[in-house]
Parts: structure tokens; sequence; C-alpha cells
């Protein structure tokens, strides 16, 4: 009796056990069908539906801070207010080895709006009704030099030609000395 038992038991045992097997193989199959249908529809659609406005904004495969994401199409532009004197050690210090720096990289994009205002600690009193005096922190050869630069400014007006010519006057000692490395050099300037 106890042999007919353990005889049927083993016969239920091996029937459940194929019946898992094949359940399972199916489940399995089934999942497996089912995740790569998934996989491959994901693929068609990074393949054929491109977002040109992430590439665009965040650059290929989300890479921010490649070099070439400045070059991209205007999104953001940066206004940048620069207010400066002429003879300031600090300024001349912020020009030579920031500004023109980052102003090589930047300028070309159209991301970057500047305004350069060569004022600094200067103090003017109205004399008059049209006149001023100005009295600047590094003595008057300052006011003078500020007053160059905002020429150029006026008469270049792009700050792409005029970053070059303002990081030369910046420092110089006097105005003949920038007159004659700045400004007599430059065609731009000595055009009509």
């Amino acid at each position: 009796m106890q042999w007919l038992i353990w005889k049927r038991w083993k016969y239920f045992k091996d029937e459940l056990g194929q019946m898992r097997r094949q359940l399972a193989r199916s489940g399995l199959r089934r999942y497996l069908y089912i995740t790569a249908t998934v996989l491959l529809l994901f693929l068609m659609y990074r393949w054929f539906i491109r977002r040109p406005e992430f590439n665009e904004k965040y650059g290929y495969r989300g890479e921010v801070m490649r070099p070439d994401v400045a070059t991209a199409p205007k999104l953001n532009t940066v206004k940048l207010e620069i207010y400066m004197e002429s003879m300031c050690p600090d300024t001349s210090r912020f020009m030579h080895q920031q500004l023109m720096k980052a102003w090589s990289l930047l300028s070309g994009t159209g991301r970057v709006e500047l305004v350069i205002v060569p004022f600094g600690k200067a103090r003017c009193t109205a004399i008059g009704n049209d006149d001023f005096e100005c009295s600047c922190q590094h003595q008057s050869n300052e006011c003078i030099l500020n007053q160059l630069m905002n020429c150029v400014i006026d008469r270049v007006g792009f700050p792409d030609k005029v970053v070059p010519i303002i990081d030369c006057i910046q420092g110089k000692p006097n105005l003949a000395y920038a007159l004659q490395s700045c400004i007599a050099r430059n065609a731009l300037l000595n055009q009509a």
C-alpha cells in the first residue's frame, strides 16, 4: 500500500513539475517577447523620431558641457554690463586675464549681450547748462582715457570690434600712448 501511495505521489509530483516547467517556459517566453517588443519600439522611436529641441538645448545625449553647445541656435542670452575705469589695476587684470579669454570663446555665439561703460568711480558736477567737470579716482589721465574709450564705443558700436580696442587702451598711462599704440594702428577707426 505504501508503495502504491509512493508511486502515485511520485506520478503526481512529476506531473506537477512538468506543468510548472511548461508554465515557466511559456511565462518566460511571454516575458521575453514583451520585453523585446518594448525595447524594439523604444529603439524605433529614438531612431525615427528625433527631438531637435533636446539636442539644441542640451547637446547630443545630454552632454551639456560640450564646447560646441555654445554654437547652437540662440536660446538664452546673458546681458553683461561692465562698469570700468581705464587706469584701475583690478579692471586691467580683469580685462586682460578674464574678459578677453571669455570673449574670444563666446563672442561669435550671439548669446552674450555686452555693454561696456568706461566711467568707474568718477564724480561729475554740472558747470552751467551743458557742461560738466569730472574728477576720476586715478587722476585726470583716467578721465581722458575713459572719454577715449567712450568715443571708440560710440564710433565702432559693435562689441566684437570694440572689446579688443578697449582691451588695448585699458591700463595705458596716458592719451598719447593709447592713441599711438591702439588707435593709430586700427584700420577700423581710421576710416573717414
